[in-house]
């Protein structure tokens, strides 16, 4: 997913952290490799972003919310966090139509 971080720096998420870089995690390591896609970019980005929006923010990077971050003791952060990714297993089941 952060590969492309030594060529473009904070601007390597708009290569990969959204729903084409969860297609690309699919074709190449299959049902586990999107998933551990979409925690990887919720992480980072607060939620899965389809490409247009990098293309609309100023700096054409997303940032999770503060709210989302957590050092594993922060119980709440980590239960919002929890949700947050489900919700975009959600999304990437009715994308791929199950």
């Amino acid at each position: 997913m952060d590969e492309l971080f030594k060529k473009f720096g904070p601007k390597h998420r708009r290569h990969r952290h959204c729903w084409a870089g969860v297609r690309e995690a699919l074709r190449l390591y299959g049902e586990a490799g999107a998933k551990a896609a979409i925690v990887h970019i919720v992480r980072d980005c607060g939620a899965v972003p389809a490409q247009r929006t990098y293309d609309e923010t100023n700096l054409g990077i997303v940032i999770a919310p503060e709210y989302l971050l957590y050092d594993g003791a922060n119980e709440t952060a980590f239960e919002k966090f929890r949700k947050a990714v489900e919700a975009d297993w959600k999304k990437w089941d009715e994308l791929r139509g199950f």
